[in-house]
C-alpha cells in the first residue's frame, strides 16, 4: 500500500482538526468540490461550504474521523465519518472522498464525496419532512446556507 503524499495527509489532519486555514492551504486555486448536497460547486462555493461548516463548529458540534487512505499518484480515496447537528438534528454521515491532486501533486484540485443522500435527508430533516418535502428541500436548505456564507464573506 502506498503512503499518501504530504498534502493529502495535511489535508486530512486539518479536516479532522477543523482547521479551515490549513485545509485551504492544501487546496489548489481552482479547487472544486462535489457531493450529493453540493453537486459541481465552483471554487468559491466549495470554499464557502467548508467555511460554513467549520466556522459553525460550536453550534453544529462537528466531529470528523477518518479511516484508511488509499491511492497512488494523483488519485487518493478515503472514507470518513462526520458527526454533527443539522437543523437541530443529530447526523452521522459516512462519506467516501475521492481526491485528485494537481499535476505537480502538491495541492488538491478536486474532491468528490459520495454518501447516501436519502439517509442524510432522513437524519437532517426527520422522517416526516423527508417524506413530505423530499430531497429537494434538503438541497435547498443546504444551498441557502452556502449563499449566506458567500454573502457574509463579501462584507
Amino acid at each position: 500500500m502506498s503512503t499518501p503524499p504530504p498534502v493529502v495527509t495535511k489535508y486530512i489532519e486539518a479536516h479532522k482538526a477543523l482547521d479551515l486555514a490549513s485545509m485551504h492551504e492544501c487546496q489548489a486555486n481552482d479547487y472544486v468540490f462535489s457531493d450529493p448536497a453540493f453537486p459541481d460547486s465552483d471554487t468559491k462555493a466549495s470554499k464557502a461550504m467548508w467555511a460554513f461548516f467549520i466556522k459553525n463548529r460550536e453550534k453544529n458540534k462537528m466531529k470528523v474521523t477518518y479511516g484508511e487512505v488509499k491511492g497512488s499518484g494523483l488519485i487518493w480515496d478515503a472514507d470518513y465519518v462526520v458527526d454533527y447537528v443539522f437543523n437541530g438534528r443529530p447526523v452521522v454521515n459516512h462519506i467516501h472522498a475521492h481526491l485528485t491532486l494537481d499535476e505537480a501533486g502538491e495541492k488538491i484540485s478536486k474532491q468528490e464525496d459520495s454518501f447516501d443522500f436519502y439517509a442524510w435527508t432522513r437524519q437532517s430533516l426527520g422522517y416526516l419532512e423527508h417524506y413530505l418535502a423530499g430531497q429537494a428541500k434538503a438541497k435547498a436548505t443546504v444551498q441557502s446556507f452556502i449563499e449566506k456564507e458567500e454573502a457574509a464573506s463579501k462584507l
